[in-house]
C-alpha cells in the first residue's frame, strides 16, 4: 500500500477537430509506426478497419487533403500535427504529474537598532503568531516591488532592498499548500510604523531572543544573522 503514492492519474489523450476526435493516442500509434519503418503499408489493408479510416477522413478534413498513406514516408502535413499532439499530450501529462505550480510569495527581514521587524498576523494560518511581513506576489509583478509593496501595506513602511538572503521552497514549510518565497533583507527609507493589511501589529523584537515565529521564518532569521554576520545588519 505504501506505493499507492507513487500511482500517477492519466487521461485518454487526443485532439478535437469539429467536436470528432481529429488524432488519438490509436490513431498516433499507427502513424508513429508507420513513420518509423516498424509497421508496414500491409496492414493498413489486412482487414476492414472502419475506425481507422474514419479517423483518417477527419484528419483529411482537418488539413483539407486527403491523406494518402500508400507512399513511403508520411506527409509533412501529417508529421507538423503529429508533433503538435506530442507537445501538447506531454504539456497534459506534466499537468497530471505535479499538479499547479506552487505559488510565488515574498518576505522582508528589517533589522533597526539591534531589533528585527516581525508583524503579528491577523489571519490563518498561524493567526496571532509573529512573522516576517510579506505576501504573495502579483501577476506581472517582480518581486523585489512585490516586497516592497507587501512591507509599506503591512508595516507602513518605505524599504528598500539590499541584498537577497535566499529561496526557501519546502513543500511543507506553509499548511495552505507549496509556496516557494523569495527573502530580502531590507532597510527602511521612510514612512511610519503601524499595522495594516494582514497585520494585527508590528512590533520591533531581540533577534537573539526570538518569539515563536510563523512559517520557517525563525530558520529564515537564523540564516539571515548568519549570512550577514560581521556586516552591520543589526
Amino acid at each position: 500500500m505504501s506505493e499507492i503514492k507513487n500511482l500517477r492519474p492519466k487521461c485518454d489523450f487526443y485532439l478535437e477537430y469539429q467536436g470528432k476526435r481529429m488524432l488519438d493516442e490509436s490513431l498516433f500509434f499507427i502513424l508513429k509506426n508507420l513513420k518509423e519503418g516498424t509497421l508496414t503499408r500491409e496492414f493498413l489493408h489486412s482487414g476492414d478497419i472502419p475506425i481507422f479510416d474514419r479517423k483518417l477522413r477527419v484528419l483529411s478534413e482537418f488539413l483539407g487533403t486527403p491523406v494518402d498513406l500508400s507512399g513511403p514516408g508520411l506527409p509533412d502535413e501529417i508529421i507538423g500535427v503529429m508533433e503538435y499532439f506530442e507537445r501538447e499530450r506531454e504539456g497534459v501529462n506534466r499537468y497530471l504529474r505535479y499538479g499547479r505550480a506552487p505559488a510565488l510569495t515574498v518576505d522582508g527581514v528589517i533589522f533597526s537598532m539591534g531589533r528585527l521587524l516581525l508583524i503579528r498576523r491577523r489571519n490563518e494560518p498561524f493567526k496571532g503568531m509573529y512573522a516576517l511581513p510579506g505576501g504573495f506576489v502579483e501577476y506581472g509583478e517582480r518581486t523585489e516591488d512585490a516586497v516592497l509593496r507587501e512591507i509599506f501595506e503591512e508595516t507602513g513602511l518605505r524599504t528598500r532592498v539590499t541584498n537577497l538572503i535566499g529561496v526557501y521552497s519546502d513543500p511543507d514549510r506553509d499548511p495552505r499548500g507549496h509556496t516557494v518565497s523569495a527573502i530580502y533583507l531590507l532597510e527602511v527609507v521612510g514612512g511610519e510604523m503601524r499595522e495594516g493589511d494582514d497585520a494585527a501589529g508590528v512590533e520591533m523584537v531581540d533577534p537573539e531572543d526570538l518569539p515563536p515565529l510563523a512559517f520557517d521564518h525563525e530558520k529564515v532569521v537564523k540564516d539571515a544573522l548568519q549570512l550577514f554576520e560581521g556586516e552591520r545588519v543589526v
